[in-house]
């Protein structure tokens, strides 16, 4: 049934460009070509708009300001436009979205934006059913037309700290700091240079491992930042700048990095090992180590390598001494595999997880399971591997749609997730033995969307691939081949 829907939907496109293209109004402006050439180890690159990083020259802004200018006259000759606009409007920002949801210490966190809000503010709740209340609100800070935001966050292993990052003007030039939850006062100190921190608090509930950017020095280039950051440990209460290196480039003691690896240190809780994982930059995985969580306090841990990076490794899940990795080596849409933390070798691994039809983007440890998000030609998945008995098993879910995380806390059995279809809003679920409950962290949305439906279905290409295809009409509508279809898609 659901090929012959695919098969019986004609593909019309309306181009929006060809209605630009006609209301044209003269030529847009031309932006000058001046190229500089630079010389990256023998290959010379030459770049005609360098100049165009100067954002406050007069050229620039005369440049953009007549860009603007053409752009908005283009668009004001679309026919109906601000009615278009007025529908679109009235159709977005619906309800709350809800992000980075975390567990802590049986309470939950999590980042939330009401329609009218232009930045994300950190909640806390102490259970499902109890009050939200707001921790950070970054919006306090905007001043002068300067405007901050939540870059990350991490609460403590028990839930009664906090660190988090925030940046100005989205800059992402992250400042860590430090919140005590139930006074709701700061630490004295702040982190800079914290970008991509990743803040890992060790079970004392007053130190955390973090990343930390170099200084740089005078003369350096801007990009310069990115080279030789380094893994610090951090005692709450005192100065930063002599925080403790546990892993950098040039360090005694330290893993061996070279100046673009990015070194990460961090506590699963309740765990009493410390994972290190290096990563070599903008691939997915990741080398990493292992050593017990109270003998990581200088450069000279006892690590032990878990994986090298042709292990092709991207995430380790853990339950006391089981390590549960994914992995893509010899399994392009992954698998998990099973080590013992005691001795992490690599020959002894057994698949728990084998590769399947479906990609596996994470996995995530409870109390009592292992829990696998999976990508199934473009809807989510959730699976579920016991601990005890080894069972996998497939979660059924409300609808289909795009699945957030999961969430857990290896010390608790409690797991939510988040969904979100083409007809769906955000919802936020918690998944218990007696099924699937919805949860009111984000609030159903003001729209109805019941008139709709979307179907998933896989068309087949002239090889014979199947290509996942989401098809969204109103309901009732007769698939005769005569309806226009806005047709878009992509590849990676």
């Amino acid at each position: 049934m659901k090929t012959t829907l695919a098969a019986g939907v004609a593909i019309g496109v309306t181009s929006i460009a060809t209605i630009l293209l006609a209301a044209t109004p003269g030529a847009p402006p031309v932006a000058p070509r001046i190229p500089v050439t630079d010389d990256y180890y023998g290959t010379k690159v030459t770049d005609d708009y360098r100049w165009m990083e100067d954002r406050k020259a007069p050229k620039f802004v005369s440049w953009i300001t007549a860009e603007n200018a053409y752009a908005r006259a283009v668009l004001a000759q679309i026919p109906k436009r601000d009615e278009l606009l007025k529908r679109i409007s009235s159709h977005t920002g619906g309800g709350a979205v809800i992000s980075s949801v975390t567990l802590a210490g049986g309470k939950i966190f999590y980042l939330k934006r009401m329609p009218a809000e232009d930045s994300f503010k950190l909640y806390k709740r102490a259970s499902l059913s109890a009050p939200e209340t707001v921790l950070v609100d970054p919006t306090r800070s905007d001043t002068s037309g300067k405007h901050f935001a939540i870059d990350y966050f991490r609460p403590s292993q028990d839930g009664t700290s906090l660190a988090y990052g925030i940046s100005e003007g989205g800059s992402e030039n992250s400042v860590i700091h430090i919140l005590d939850i139930a006074s709701g006062k700061e630490a004295a100190e702040t982190i800079d240079r914290c970008e991509g921190a990743n803040p890992s608090w060790r079970a004392d509930g007053k130190s955390f491992f973090y990343r930390r950017q170099a200084k740089l020095a005078a003369g350096a280039g801007e990009l310069s930042k990115y080279l030789n950051s380094v893994a610090y440990l951090h005692i709450v209460g005192t100065d930063p700048d002599k925080d403790v290196p546990i892993i950098g480039n040039g360090i005694p003691g330290s893993l061996p990095l070279t100046p673009a690896s990015e070194p990460f240190v961090y506590i699963q809780p309740g765990s009493r090992y410390a994972f290190a994982a290096i990563s070599p930059g903008a691939v997915p995985e990741a080398e990493f180590f292992i050593a017990p969580a109270d003998q990581v306090t200088s450069a000279h841990a006892p690590w032990k390598r878990v994986a090298t990076l042709d292990d092709k490794m991207t995430n380790v899940a853990q339950h006391g001494d089981r390590l549960f990795l994914a992995t893509y080596k010899g399994a392009p849409r992954f698998k998990v595999i099973e080590l013992n933390a005691a001795d992490p070798d690599m020959a002894k691994a057994k698949t728990v997880v084998p590769a399947g039809a479906r990609v596996i983007e994470d996995i995530e440890a409870s109390s009592d399971a292992l829990y696998i998000r999976d990508l199934d030609g473009g809807p989510g998945r959730l699976r579920r591997y016991d601990f005890a008995s080894g069972a996998l098993a497939d979660i059924a879910l409300p609808a289909e749609g795009a699945l957030s995380d999961p969430v857990t806390d290896p010390n608790s059995a409690d797991v939510l997730f988040g969904l979100q279809g083409w007809v769906l809003a955000q919802r936020w679920y918690a998944y218990t033995r007696s099924g699937v409950v919805a949860t009111d962290l984000a609030p159903p949305w003001a729209d109805d969307l019941s008139a709709y439906v979307a179907e998933e279905v896989k068309a087949p290409a002239p090889d014979g691939t199947l290509i996942p295809l989401s098809i969204v009409h109103k309901k009732g509508l007769k698939l005769d081949g005569r309806n226009p279809v806005w047709l878009g898609g992509y590849g990676a």
